[in-house]
């Protein structure tokens, strides 16, 4: 049994945009830093199924509701985190732009 990544608030969570709102994204800027250092860096247009792919095969399998959140994996440079880390992730169409949305969570 493996719960590395299943712990209580293992999966904290910023606000949900509907896609009414923002639009289906094919390219979002997404990192990581962990107690301020750059951890992971990469774009949602590398993952190997785009959003949609996955949303579809996905919905073959299982009910899919609105809020629904779909887990994927991560881009290379992912390590171990203690207690007390301070960990910031942020998500947005480009790194300049002013419409980032992220999430910042001490462990």
């Amino acid at each position: 049994m493996d719960t590395a990544k299943g712990f209580d608030h293992s999966a904290p969570m910023g606000p949900i945009h509907p896609v009414a709102k923002v639009g289906h994204l094919e390219k979002s800027a997404i990192w990581l830093t962990v107690n301020g250092e750059e951890k992971q860096r990469s774009d949602i247009s590398q993952l190997i199924w785009s959003v949609g792919d996955m949303i579809a095969y996905l919905s073959t399998l299982f009910e899919l509701f609105p809020g629904d959140l779909i887990f994927t994996g991560m881009p290379e440079g992912v390590g171990a985190i203690q207690k007390g880390d301070l960990m910031k992730a942020v998500s947005t169409e480009s790194e300049s732009s002013p419409c980032a949305c992220g999430l910042t969570v001490r462990l």
